[in-house]
C-alpha cells in the first residue's frame, strides 16, 4: 500500500515508489519499533553543520568547495557542508527537513578544532504536541496525500533557523516525501489543507469553521 501512487501529480516511477515505501517501513521501525498512532522517538543522527552553511550564506557548489579545500590543505579537506559518519555530505534541503523535527545541540570550535563551547538546545516537539497535531491534521496536510500521522514529520511553517517557534500554530504534519519537497521549493502553503491557519507570523491563529 505504501508504494501506491498518491494522485495525478505523483510523477514517481513504480520503482521509485517501491524504494520510497521501503524507506518508510525502515523509518517506522527505527522511530518506534512498532507502528504507533501519533508518533514516537525519532532516530538519533549526528550531523555537523559549519556555521556559515547553517546560516544559509551563499557557498560555491559542493564539488568546487571540496576541490578548493583539498588544494589548500594538502589533500585533507575541511568540512564544507553538513556531514555525518558513514553518510558523507548532505544537501541543504534534507538537512532543513530534519531540522524541522529534531533536537539540536550547538558546539563551537576554533579554527584548530578545539571545543570552545557546548550548548544543548531542548526545543523539540513534545509527545503532547504530536498527539495534538495528529488530532488536528489527521495525517499529511498536502492535498491528495493519505499518509497517516505516524508516517509524518512535524514541519515548521516558519523555519526554525529563521526563528520559527515549536508551537502548534507554526507546525503542520507532512509525510517525508512532501516535507522534503517543501524544503526543495516544490510545495507552497497553497498546496496544503490548513483551514485552521489564518496567520503564522505572530500568536495563535484565529479559528475558522471547516466546511
Amino acid at each position: 500500500p505504501l508504494a501506491r501512487s498518491t494522485g495525478l501529480t505523483d510523477g514517481r516511477s513504480a520503482g521509485q515508489r517501491r524504494a520510497d515505501a521501503l524507506i518508510e517501513v525502515c523509518e517506522q521501525v527505527l522511530r518506534h519499533g512498532q507502528l504507533p498512532d501519533a508518533g514516537g522517538l525519532r532516530p538519533q543522527l549526528s550531523y555537523v553543520l559549519p556555521a556559515n552553511w547553517a546560516a544559509g550564506q551563499p557557498t560555491p557548489p559542493l564539488t568546487q568547495n571540496l576541490a578548493a579545500e583539498l588544494n589548500n590543505q594538502g589533500g585533507q579537506a575541511r568540512q564544507a557542508c553538513a556531514t555525518a559518519p558513514w553518510t558523507g555530505p548532505q544537501t541543504r534541503a534534507r538537512i532543513e527537513t530534519m531540522l524541522c523535527d529534531a533536537r539540536i545541540s550547538r558546539i563551537l570550535l576554533t579554527q584548530l578544532g578545539q571545543v570552545k563551547g557546548l550548548e544543548s538546545l531542548t526545543d523539540q516537539i513534545t509527545p503532547t504536541q504530536r498527539r495534538a497535531l495528529a488530532s488536528r491534521d489527521l495525517g499529511c496536510a498536502t492535498h491528495g496525500c493519505t499518509r497517516p500521522p505516524a508516517m509524518c514529520d512535524a514541519h515548521h511553517l516558519n523555519h526554525r533557523q529563521d526563528g520559527g517557534q515549536t508551537t502548534l500554530h507554526n507546525m503542520v504534519l507532512l509525510c517525508r516525501r512532501h516535507h522534503l519537497s517543501w524544503h526543495q521549493g516544490h510545495l507552497q502553503l497553497s498546496d496544503l489543507h490548513v483551514p485552521w491557519l489564518t496567520t503564522h507570523a505572530t500568536g495563535p491563529p484565529e479559528l475558522l469553521p471547516i466546511a
